[in-house]
């Protein structure tokens, strides 16, 4: 399906999903998201990004059974807010196998230029937010850890207050609360990063795109995803990590 046909799909289903936010939405999908969802289920993920003009945040978590929940994520796009919730989702002792990340550009709200990094210490002026991400994980519980329902409200309201700290260009106060919260639930738990292990790391540059594809291929260690977006000083577009076994962990990123 084509980004237009699958527009023409969302109108005739939901119409009123407004025009130009799906057409920046489904120019941002990915292959993949195309053929893991159905037109309801894209349809109800927009609707999530539609309901931040009254809120920070929109959380949705699916039990998937077996100690595997899918989570959705709608917000706003700040900096370092990729890097905050892959983060907390390892705080959590929530092991990530597979995830469909996108940025897009809401209707009828102003336009901004985020900087891609900081120079001398100076943050940005804080702006009118017009991009919006969709991010969405199939996480599993290590050691049968169960991301129960009190779990589940706790990492809604840390990742709203996370959120508030980065609209508000309070980065460092941010990612310090992350890694102090993963710290601490490494330590009360057996698993360890471990070695350095090598990391394949791919560049592709095509004519026409305004975007870099990086591919990367590493062994799957806790809080990978957060490692290596800690050191990403990148403009998102799209990402689709995914695990096909515990011991792995690959990664197609567009990114500039």
């Amino acid at each position: 399906m084509t980004p237009r046909d699958l527009r023409h799909a969302l109108l005739a289903r939901s119409p009123h999903l407004r025009e130009e936010t799906l057409r920046s939405y489904c120019d941002a999908v990915s292959g993949e998201y195309l053929a893991r969802y159905s037109v309801e289920d894209i349809a109800g993920h927009i609707q999530l990004t539609e309901e931040l003009e009254a809120a920070a945040l929109r959380l949705r978590i699916i039990d998937l059974g077996g100690d595997a929940y899918e989570v959705v994520i709608a917000a706003r796009d700040y900096f370092s807010e990729f890097a905050v919730i892959t983060g907390l989702l390892a705080a959590f002792g929530l092991d990530v196998h597979e995830g469909y990340i996108m940025t897009f550009t809401a209707s009828g709200l102003a336009a901004h230029r985020r900087p891609d990094f900081f120079r001398l210490g100076r943050r940005p002026a804080r702006t009118t937010v017009s991009r919006r991400i969709l991010d969405i994980f199939h996480v599993r519980a290590i050691h049968s850890r169960r991301f129960s329902e009190a779990q589940q409200s706790q990492f809604r309201d840390e990742l709203a207050s996370l959120i508030e700290l980065l609209a508000e260009n309070r980065f460092q106060e941010a990612r310090a609360h992350v890694n102090r919260r993963l710290t601490e639930s490494l330590a009360s738990t057996s698993l360890s990063p471990g070695p350095l292990k090598s990391i394949e790391i791919r560049f592709n540059n095509r004519a026409g795109l305004a975007w870099t594809v990086m591919e990367i291929r590493a062994p799957n260690t806790p809080g990978f995803l957060y490692a290596f977006s800690n050191a990403w000083p990148c403009e998102r577009s799209r990402s689709t990590p995914h695990s096909s076994e515990p011991t792995a962990m690959s990664s197609t990123i567009a990114l500039r």
